[in-house]
């Protein structure tokens, strides 16, 4: 089972984006705490999504790329049906794709 630490969204978004992911087979961790590498080292995601829209949180989540090469990490905007995936082992390369139920389910997998 893919374990997913999504930080803050919207509540609305992120009840979405948390059902959604349980709904494909997920186990989805939430974060109350400022995304730092201890919060990875403590939960052990094996993806993370963050607010893109948030840039504090998309900041932290991309100076972690380094640490965690082998976490994907998926930045989704609440405002647009945009993400921005920084795949694992591909080191801060990252691609812009259209969001939608399935890709993001496939980026957070790694398929």
């Amino acid at each position: 089972m893919t374990r997913v630490l999504i930080s803050e969204f919207e509540s609305i978004v992120g009840l979405g984006l948390c059902d959604l992911l349980i709904d494909r087979g997920c186990e989805v961790l939430t974060n109350r705490r400022s995304l730092t590498a201890e919060l990875i080292d403590d939960l052990r995601p094996d993806a993370l999504i963050v607010d893109m829209d948030d840039r504090a949180a998309s900041a932290a989540a991309e100076q972690l790329i380094g640490r965690f090469p082998g976490i994907p990490i998926v930045q989704c905007s609440s405002a647009n049906p945009v993400m921005r995936v920084f795949p694992a082992y591909r080191f801060g390369k990252s691609i812009d794709l259209p969001l939608s139920a399935e890709s993001l389910v496939s980026a957070v997998k790694g398929t």
